[in-house]
């Protein structure tokens, strides 16, 4: 019996012969090892070396001295001077001198103090002090690693600026009341301001004389017992 092949049937298989000498090929010994030598060395290169991390900024030691230090050195009333709110503060240190060694992190106090370095008369100091939660191993790491890269500001911080409004008044703004002082021999009451005490009336409150050229608040005024002397205290830094 003669088979016969159609078009299609001719087709596949000589697209079925040109898959197995290909594959045979790929298979070969020569090529395979250049192959899984390439492949090796890309998995060496971005598969087994780790990529080197950023180091910390001044952001991620600013959160950490929020969570835990701020008890104690924040502006109002730091423990031995040392403030820990700013980039700046930290710097400057307080008590003992500078609080960060930049590049050093084992030479800066702040992180023998953070470690249980440090010993007083005997005593050992630490920082947070007491029963306070203590920095953790990785938190003590974030600052030795900023420290070490050179203790660097943020590349973007900008200095705290107090943006006040501008207001226009209305009118002529009064001058405030600093002192006061009544005579009722005299019938008069002194009114000290700023650069000048107003002698009024007790009846009516009219002004009757006005003295000039204080210097500053008039913070104090006194009449004498009958009434003919005014003693007003003033002055400025």
């Amino acid at each position: 019996m003669t088979k016969h092949q159609t078009p299609n049937t001719k087709h596949q298989i000589i697209f079925n012969l040109q898959l197995t000498k290909h594959a045979n090929w790929f298979g070969s010994g020569s090529l395979k090892f250049g192959v899984w030598k390439f492949f090796g060395v890309w998995c060496l290169v971005f598969g087994v070396l780790p990529l080197r991390a950023a180091p910390p900024t001044f952001a991620d030691v600013d959160s950490i001295f929020s969570a835990h230090c701020l008890d104690c050195h924040e502006s109002k009333d730091p423990e031995a001077n040392l403030v820990l709110e700013s980039f700046e503060s930290v710097m400057k240190g307080g008590e003992a001198g500078a609080a960060i060694v930049p590049g050093k992190s084992v030479e800066s106090l702040l992180v023998r103090m953070i470690e249980g370095k440090v010993t007083k008369d005997g005593k050992t100091l630490v920082m947070p002090p007491g029963k306070r939660k203590k920095l953790s191993i990785d938190e003590i790491a974030t600052i030795k690693s900023w420290i070490d890269d050179g203790a660097k500001p943020l590349a973007n911080a900008r200095p705290k600026e107090l943006i006040v409004p501008k207001i226009e008044p209305r009118g002529t703004p009064r001058k405030a009341i600093d002192s006061l002082a009544f005579s009722a021999t005299a019938k008069l009451i002194a009114v000290g301001k700023y650069g000048e005490v107003d002698l009024r009336s007790a009846d009516d409150f009219k002004l009757v004389r006005k003295l000039t050229e204080h210097r500053g608040n008039v913070n104090a005024v006194l009449f004498s017992a009958d009434g003919s002397q005014l003693f007003a205290a003033a002055g400025e830094p």
